[in-house]
């Protein structure tokens, strides 16, 4: 399955067949890589080591190129392996961090206006809101993940007026998260240190930057980076009777093969999406808006919550927006599919190790992947439908 390649100026690092290319491990790192089969020769020649003239050869033998630019190609990407620490650099593996001054201790709260426990990931989380405003806002977005509020937390969070300043104060246990936050900002920072917590309490392969929604008893992933309109076809796929998983942070976990928790906060609408999901929720309009990072949202609260467990995986999709290119669904590679989850900010957990990546490999290998490139929102929603029943 595997095969491991080592050269005395170099990290040790083990690579794994990834269809008709290989995917590359530098060992006890946080980074995959995709090595094309110019890619391969360049790695296999400097681990035999040859020098770059030698590799550029075989390039030009192999691929019918001139020299010279084989040769510029080998460099450029024994260059680049340089950069990412692959040879003999320490990027491969994250250092550790210097400690943190003693984190800032919360001041003295009024008493919360409102007190709730919400399960996610698993962990309960008890929020404590200082101020009736915030309530009104915050509750309807999150009653779906309500439990008991006799449940024991994990952690508590308080969201406050500042007493000692401007604006709202976010803390985590005692301790300040942030300050001086506009009541909008605060809401943003909240919404995201929930799911970073819960993401942080979990033995995950990976979070996905990605959506996930189920149609039976097994879920689709659609993963992509901002501005893709992923968070807009989910939002579109929910009114259709999809069961809702998360939008933002996805984990994918160390079964095998992997499965997914839910995270089901929130969904943060772009005001560029409203008029297209108008008519699946038409009452969008009486929302509230907030700012979020200084741009127009309006918050979709889940229409119905998700059951808290490990779902099985059917597919991945990489969905596109493209205004005035027709709908398409193109199927992908093992290759291109771990390309494409890279690029969509993909963020693994340590340690891992070679089984984990060897499991992960595989698991690809095997695992039905999509593009899906779209300009009308309907078709984007027939053809998730498509691979739902086809995978």
């Amino acid at each position: 399955m595997r095969a491991q390649a080592q050269a005395a100026n170099a990290v040790r690092a083990i690579t794994y067949p990834l269809g008709e290319e290989q995917a590359l491990w530098p060992e006890g790192g946080n980074r995959l890589f995709v090595l094309n089969d110019t890619a391969q020769i360049i790695w296999e020649g400097h681990h035999a080591g040859l020098s770059a003239v030698a590799i550029a050869k075989r390039l030009a033998r192999r691929f019918a190129v001139p020299t010279e630019q084989a040769e510029q190609d080998t460099r450029m990407a024994l260059a680049q392996w340089h950069q990412d620490g692959l040879l003999g650099g320490t990027g491969h593996t994250p250092q550790e961090q210097p400690k943190d001054a003693a984190p800032e201790r919360l001041p003295s709260l009024p008493l919360p206006v409102a007190e709730h426990n919400y399960r996610l990931g698993g962990l309960i989380l008890r929020l404590r809101l200082g101020d009736t405003s915030l309530s009104q806002i915050l509750l309807p977005l999150l009653q779906h993940l309500t439990v008991a509020p006799t449940t024991p937390a994990d952690t508590v969070f308080d969201l406050a007026p500042d007493p000692c300043g401007f604006g709202y104060l976010l803390g985590q246990d005692g301790c300040v998260l942030a300050c001086n936050l506009r009541q909008d900002d605060s809401i943003a920072h909240l919404l995201y240190h929930l799911l970073a917590y819960s993401c942080s309490g979990t033995l995950a392969l990976a979070v996905l930057h990605a959506a996930a929604v189920a149609d039976g008893d097994s879920c689709l992933i659609m993963a992509a980076p901002g501005g893709s309109g992923k968070t807009t076809l989910t939002a579109a796929l929910l009114a259709e009777g999809w069961d809702y998983l998360g939008d933002d942070m996805i984990l994918l976990s160390r079964d095998e093969p992997p499965r997914t928790w839910p995270l089901p906060g929130p969904l943060c609408l772009k005001a560029g999406s409203w008029p297209v999901l108008k008519p699946y929720y038409p009452n969008l309009d009486t929302w509230p808006v907030l700012q979020r990072w200084d741009q127009p949202v309006r918050y979709l609260p889940p229409p119905q919550p998700s059951l808290d467990r490990a779902w099985p995986i059917r597919g991945l999709i990489f969905p596109a927006y493209q205004p005035g290119h027709s709908t398409s669904l193109e199927s992908l590679t093992a290759s291109a599919a771990l390309r494409l989850l890279i690029a969509a900010n993909v963020r693994w957990r340590l340690p891992l190790t070679a089984h984990d990546i060897g499991m992960l490999i595989g698991w690809l290998n095997h695992l039905p992947a999509y593009r899906l490139t779209y300009d009308t929102l309907s078709e984007a929603v027939a053809a998730v439908r498509i691979v739902g029943t086809a995978s």
